[in-house]
């Protein structure tokens, strides 16, 4: 990633740059994509996008203790809320997952 420099007009973020081997022959491809920040707020992203922040901030909920983290349950939740019902079950099933980690947090783990 490849931050623009601040002083720079427009609402670019920067540049991100992905790069791999081909399956075929092990050449090496790379592609390069521009991060647009458009203004529109977190609640106006796209499901898709709402999922993978709210499966990011599961792994920052379960480390950080819950008085300094910057995020809680009901946020991860509220994130996948707003679904479509032909996208339901991947994004219920994430919603059932979180439910199901607050229970378990804070019950020792056998050591065994």
């Amino acid at each position: 990633l490849e931050p623009e420099p601040t002083n720079e007009a427009g609402p670019g973020w920067g540049t991100l740059t992905v790069s791999w081997r081909g399956t075929d022959d092990g050449s090496r491809h790379e592609r390069e994509h521009r991060l647009l920040d458009d203004g529109a707020g977190f609640a106006d992203a796209s499901a898709d996008f709402r999922l993978a922040g709210a499966i990011a901030g599961l792994g920052i909920v379960l480390l950080e203790e819950a008085e300094s983290r910057p995020l809680q349950w009901d946020d991860l939740i509220d994130w996948v809320g707003r679904i479509d019902v032909d996208d339901l079950s991947g994004r219920m099933e994430f919603v059932a997952r979180v439910h199901q980690a607050r229970r378990l947090v804070g019950r020792p783990i056998d050591a065994r």
